[in-house]
């Protein structure tokens, strides 16, 4: 079975500051250039390739490889798809409606608030954390008390 890789796991764009209709990611060939360089290295370091076996495999230069995830310079589609099959992944590329890809844009965004509370909480101190998790027990214990006071007067 072959694991997929996908733009998901890469930077994201803040789209509400970008002055295009269409994604930014899609009318911007640099940036486009920049997912193929992070697509190229993932797939091979999730593969344990080195940029030589790498080239080996796919029927290219290390030269080739090395350009491609430092500069973004992109090979064609067919290159990057058979680039991470040799890496043992599948290149996935969807097509959307702007709407879908607006509602899935707002889950990003939660997920991204999430994953920066996880940052900021992995950036305390075990102190800190400890202290946190006793104003967190606290007010929990408030809001019990809250309740049965409500429910038994």
């Amino acid at each position: 079975m072959r694991r997929a890789l996908s733009f998901s796991g890469l930077p994201s764009i803040d789209y509400s500051t970008a002055t295009l209709r269409e994604p930014f990611y899609i009318a911007n060939p640099l940036y486009l250039g920049m997912l193929t360089a992070e697509l190229i290295r993932q797939a091979r370091e999730r593969a344990g390739l080195t940029q030589q076996q790498l080239a080996g495999l796919a029927g290219t230069t290390q030269s080739a490889v090395s350009r491609w995830e430092r500069d973004g310079s992109a090979p064609s589609l067919e290159t990057l798809e058979r680039i991470v099959r040799v890496c043992g992944l599948d290149l996935k590329i969807e097509l959307g409606s702007l709407e879908e890809h607006a509602a899935s844009q707002e889950g990003h965004a939660a997920s991204q608030e999430q994953f920066d509370q996880l940052g900021a909480n992995l950036a305390l101190t075990p102190t800190e954390r400890l202290e946190q998790l006793r104003r967190t027990v606290r007010f929990i214990e408030a809001g019990r008390r809250a309740m049965e006071q409500a429910v038994g007067g």
